[in-house]
């Protein structure tokens, strides 16, 4: 028989168990509001910067304008939000962070080319820096400050306008291999002028030739410059989703597999250091790049991954990009036939049949210079027009406001 202490007990239970109840209830409606508010909040400013931003699709809550974009060449469809906004320069919200879009040369010009200064910062990008390992560690990643000047100065030793004359000797020869090669290999044309483009560069940068298409140099350097093409284009997937919802980049790897693809290898790093290290050691080339690197690594306290970078650029910058070119202009010449005869005849009128043509005939073949500059505007390689950029402080475009720290991108 239960006794009346045993029913107080039960009363008291069940007094508890109510009020846990309570409790629970108006904390999770407690939470709720408060993240209703939050949500409420920051929809609010999105919507202010929106008025002051140049014109774009109107973003929604946490996912901005992700939702929007195609499943593939976004720039394409850039252009047309420019046509339908009627504005060379849009805004595109990628999750909540506003993203620039410059869709015009002129506009380009105005804001990359005349401010330039103020443009020389990178945005953050989580994907393609931080994820994969250079972050503030490569050029093209870094925000602008002394580090930035360091590396600018560095790659200018190697590669710029006064040292690129000094490697014209080299070009000339690489050149006519790939000229005999095709002619004697053309179903393999593409092969062979990534060959040349690659061996340009190596020798810049490494002081090693690439004599064949066989080297495995060449699919290396281009499988790793199309993986970093890759994460440079905005998507709604995996793993350029992370730009919208940063947060998924904080989960365990052990248990987020979207997060497996980038190791601690940093887009090549460990590649292209072993074969800075093995030039420096090896080459017997002077000058070699990579040499003059491990010179002023003390001077500048460059660190392994800062040295990887500066020679992958080379690459980056001079291989992808230069076979990309040469295989647009094979295209061209099949698509626009009735172009070519006049760039023959000026060729055998200043170069004549009995040698290749040099740098010092370039002042003497406008119609051939012309024709190049022609490829260049046609196709251009760079996907996007390259890096985003980010202005160090807030600037004005036609009344209209690109914030401080912003991804601004060119689209031209």
């Amino acid at each position: 028989m239960l006794s009346k202490g045993s029913f107080e007990s039960f009363d008291l239970l069940r007094v508890k168990d109510v009020v846990d109840k309570f409790n629970l209830s108006h904390l999770f409606l407690g939470l709720l509001s408060v993240g209703l508010i939050i949500l409420f909040a920051d929809y609010a400013w999105m919507l202010y910067m929106y008025r002051k931003l140049p014109p774009g699709p109107i973003p929604l809550p946490l996912v901005g304008n992700t939702h929007l974009l195609p499943e593939n060449k976004p720039w394409i469809y850039f252009e047309e939000l420019a046509k339908k906004f009627d504005s060379p320069v849009i805004t595109f919200w990628i999750g909540r962070n506003p993203t620039i879009w410059i869709n015009d040369a002129w506009a380009a010009s105005e804001l990359l080319d005349k401010k330039a200064a103020l443009y020389a910062s990178r945005p953050k990008m989580l994907v393609f820096a931080e994820l994969s390992g250079v972050g503030q560690y490569n050029l093209v990643n870094m925000h602008y400050g002394d580090r930035w000047r360091v590396h600018r100065k560095l790659t200018h030793q190697g590669v710029g306008l006064q040292q690129v004359r000094k490697y014209r000797g080299f070009q000339n020869n690489e050149s006519q291999v790939m000229a005999y090669d095709i002619l004697h290999d053309p179903e393999r044309f593409v092969t062979h002028m990534e060959r040349y483009a690659t061996s340009v560069v190596s020798i810049i940068g490494f002081g090693r030739r690439v004599a064949s298409i066989s080297d495995p140099l060449i699919t290396q350097v281009l499988a790793i410059m199309q993986r970093a093409a890759e994460l440079n284009v905005p998507g709604k997937s995996f793993p350029m989703i992370m730009e919208t919802f940063p947060w998924l980049a904080k989960f365990p790897r052990c248990i987020a597999p979207w997060l497996k693809p980038f190791g601690k290898g940093g887009r090549g790093s460990a590649f292209y250091y072993a074969l800075a290290d093995e030039a420096n050691r090896t080459s017997q080339q002077e000058p070699c790049y990579v040499k003059q690197l491990f010179k002023e690594a003390p001077k500048y306290d460059l660190n392994a991954t800062e040295i990887a970078s500066l020679t992958g650029n080379l690459f980056g910058a001079g291989s992808d990009t230069s076979s990309s070119t040469l295989v647009t202009f094979a295209l061209a010449c099949c698509a626009f036939p009735e172009t070519l005869p006049a760039a023959w005849e000026e060729l055998d009128r200043v170069v004549g049949p009995d040698r290749s043509p040099s740098w010092e005939d370039e002042p003497h073949l406008p119609y051939v210079k012309a024709f190049v500059k022609e490829v260049f505007r046609w196709r251009s390689v760079a996907i996007i027009g390259g890096q985003p950029h980010s202005p160090t402080e807030d600037d004005q475009w036609n009344g209209y406001l690109i914030p401080k720290n912003s991804w601004v991108q060119g689209n031209t």
